[in-house]
């Protein structure tokens, strides 16, 4: 299983990317410093009933994939907790024909937490960010993940001494998009479980939320090669980063993000996005230039590229942080925002 690249700017890691093992804690192989190691972190082997504390645990209806067939799907829940909790842990297992699963959030007007499509529903017509059916929701980025078992361990120190979460409203709707993709002559069945390790309610953190650029104006057109897309949008001020990644899709050659002309995040494989951590207590602030994505791509098809939901036909072009003092997730669409 390949690794995301990682760069080293000053870091404290806080992904461990391990598939069938448990942290550190547990007896495992430190990939990374989940910061986790003094006994208090979920072993993979004890289940869902002995580490998630007041966190979730859903287990997706299984897909058929057929032989050498390649889709999306996204399925459709509502998170079980009745008042607000913060997860400090991310995971998820992907079945064998799995590429990518992205979780999002949904919002309406005035950042409520919306519905987009009824729980419960797997579908793959209007799936993704796009909001192609025009539901009048936004979906906002949660977590990501391109190999099974790979986890987010959030910062368990902002500083002063109090550790991150990611809050989640009561019942917050959520999707997990699912990139299949089978390169099998045969069908195979497939399901994804994703993990919320929370806090126990009561517990005192610091809310943290994703940030996404995402480029709505991507147009490559037919056999070219070194289109970019791109887009500069300011961060809030005092906002400290913890992880920065990136997304597309495969006619990417490369995506970057910048703070001004310094490189903060350089992916050249877009199966493996690079992502760059930053260590406590001043983690990064960006400088007033802003937050600068950029994808450049080669298109050998017959058709015009656009930005959309189909990881075949169409491309994405997306720069992610993790950012802290947060009330909820960020988005800045080519170059406005954040909204």
């Amino acid at each position: 299983m390949p690794l995301r690249p990682l760069q080293w700017l000053p870091i404290v890691p806080l992904l461990l990317v391990l598939p069938g093992a448990p942290p550190a804690a547990a007896g495992g192989i430190l990939i990374f410093d989940d910061g986790f190691d003094t006994g208090d972190s979920c072993a993979w082997t004890l289940g869902p009933s002995s580490c998630l504390g007041a966190g979730f645990q859903i287990d997706t209806p299984e897909v058929l994939i057929g032989p050498g067939e390649e889709i999306t799907y996204c399925y459709y829940f509502e998170t079980p907790n009745a008042e607000p909790i913060g997860v400090h842990r991310w995971a998820l297992s992907l079945g064998s024909v799995t590429h990518d699963v992205t979780l999002f959030a949904t919002y309406g007007a005035a950042w409520v937490p919306a519905v987009r499509q009824a729980a419960g529903t797997l579908s793959a017509v209007d799936c993704g960010f796009v909001d192609s059916a025009v539901t009048n929701t936004t979906a906002l980025w949660m977590y990501a993940a391109h190999s099974s078992f790979e986890q987010l361990l959030l910062p368990a120190d902002d500083g002063a001494g109090t550790p991150l979460a990611v809050e989640l409203a009561a019942g917050q709707p959520l999707f997990l998009q699912m990139h299949f993709k089978n390169p099998t002559g045969v069908q195979i069945a497939n399901t994804v479980t994703l993990e919320a390790e929370a806090f126990e309610v009561g517990t005192v953190y610091t809310k943290t939320a994703s940030y996404l650029a995402f480029n709505l104006s991507i147009n490559v057109p037919a056999t070219t090669s070194g289109s970019t897309a791109s887009g500069t949008c300011a961060t809030p001020p005092g906002a400290k980063f913890w992880m920065l990644t990136t997304e597309t899709h495969h006619f990417a050659t490369e995506a970057t993000i910048r703070d001004g002309v310094a490189p903060l995040v350089v992916t050249s494989d877009w199966q493996n996005p690079a992502l760059t951590t930053f260590s406590g207590p001043s983690f990064y602030t960006f400088s007033p230039a802003g937050l600068t994505y950029e994808c450049t791509y080669d298109n050998d098809t017959g058709s015009t590229v656009n930005t959309g939901n189909d990881p075949v036909l169409d491309e994405n072009c997306a720069g992610i942080g993790y950012f802290f003092p947060a009330t909820r997730p960020l988005l800045c669409l080519d170059s406005t925002g954040p909204l």
